[in-house]
């Protein structure tokens, strides 16, 4: 009996779902094949298996094509678990077989086959929410490294972009179908793919769950674990502000320099001098970063009025801790002034993102159509 026969006879126990799961492989064990019949027999309609570059002779990849019900698509050559996911949203959009969502697992082996079809089930059901597969580290025996990892991807995540959320590196994710080409569009080629995906979703206000997994840590330790390079990504995706942050400061100090030592260099006493150089200099930076904060980084489409008078109640505060910094410099260190302000500004910069995000800018976010607490 081929494979497929064995696969369709198996008993299922669970009602069928309209959803697509796509497993990005590469060089995959034969603990893949009964796997899939196990998830098949469950009533999910289509597996996508994309090979990124095997080796030559992988039997399981020759298997996996006796399944009616899977598609093997193929890149001659290592391209990254993103692009391969992207791939294969591409391959769906394509066919004629419209489903209700789709799943991603990198990873395959991290999960039962019952938390797939759950998560299949779930979103079958609340289409317009993204679900993640939520691990319970708290609950693994994890090395300190790992653990420590985790946290503070999470942290980060939390910090840049105002997303509680408790796995934001679980492979395991559920997108209605309608989210394709938005999916299709969003940048990264290897892991970092996942990362941007929850960093747009983020600044979209597109409504994100968690819903609650089972993974041993037996399996966990053998995933990569990179909280460094997750990190970095997570940084890469408030770039915009940097670079706000980074023109309204070239101007401040460009104004503040010419107002400090050439304008006003002969100007007593200094506190006052300071005073005004710092004024002048934050006046005139301010409209180039509150323009680009709100339109760039931001994208705010509130109230114009609110988010002004908010952005300048920080602004004034920023100053004048500015202000602070800059004559205790000149009391400490007048021959480095410049640079002593500089590096004032730049720790200023960083609380007033945070200042930013969850109060000027702030965004009523739509609540995720699904709950998905104690839903183990």
């Amino acid at each position: 009996m081929s494979i497929s026969g064995a696969a369709n006879q198996a008993v299922q126990l669970h009602p069928s779902t309209n959803i697509a799961v796509v497993i990005p492989v590469r060089n995959p064990s034969a603990d893949l094949i009964p796997w899939l019949k196990r998830l098949l027999g469950m009533g999910i309609p289509q597996v996508i298996i994309i090979d990124d570059g095997s080796i030559e002779g992988i039997d399981t990849l020759s298997q996996i094509q006796e399944f009616n019900q899977c598609q093997l698509l193929r890149n001659e050559e290592t391209r990254g678990s993103g692009r391969s996911i992207k791939k294969a949203f591409s391959y769906l959009m394509s066919q004629a077989d419209e489903r209700d969502g789709v799943i991603t697992i990198s990873g395959y082996a991290l999960y039962a086959p019952e938390d797939v079809y759950k998560m299949a089930w779930e979103i079958t059901n609340h289409p317009n929410t993204i679900l993640l597969g939520r691990r319970h580290f708290d609950e693994l025996q994890l090395t300190t490294k790992r653990r420590v990892g985790h946290f503070f991807a999470n942290l980060a995540f939390k910090l840049l972009f105002t997303g509680h959320l408790h796995d934001t590196q679980s492979p395991l994710k559920a997108y209605p179908i309608s989210m394709l080409p938005w999916l299709i569009g969003i940048k990264g080629e290897y892991f970092d793919y996942d990362i941007n995906v929850l960093i747009a979703a983020k600044k979209q206000l597109k409504p994100i769950a968690e819903l609650d997994i089972n993974a041993s840590s037996e399996l966990i330790k053998n995933v990569e674990s990179r909280p460094i390079r997750v990190a970095w990504t997570m940084f890469l995706g408030f770039s915009r502000y940097l670079y706000s942050s980074l023109s309204s400061t070239g101007v401040d100090l460009l104004i503040f320099y010419i107002m400090q030592y050439h304008i006003m260099a002969n100007f007593t006493p200094s506190s006052l001098r300071i005073l005004i150089s710092v004024v002048t200099a934050r006046v005139s930076s301010s409209l180039i970063n509150f323009t680009m904060n709100r339109t760039l980084v931001f994208s705010h489409h509130g109230s114009l009025g609110r988010s002004a008078a908010r952005f300048y109640v920080t602004w004034f505060i920023q100053m004048m801790c500015s202000y602070g910094i800059v004559y205790l410099a000149s009391l400490i260190a007048p021959s480095v002034l410049v640079l002593l302000k500089l590096v004032g500004d730049f720790f200023l910069a960083i609380a007033n993102y945070e200042v930013q995000l969850h109060w000027v800018f702030k965004k009523t976010p739509p609540k995720p159509t699904v709950s998905l607490e104690n839903n183990r």
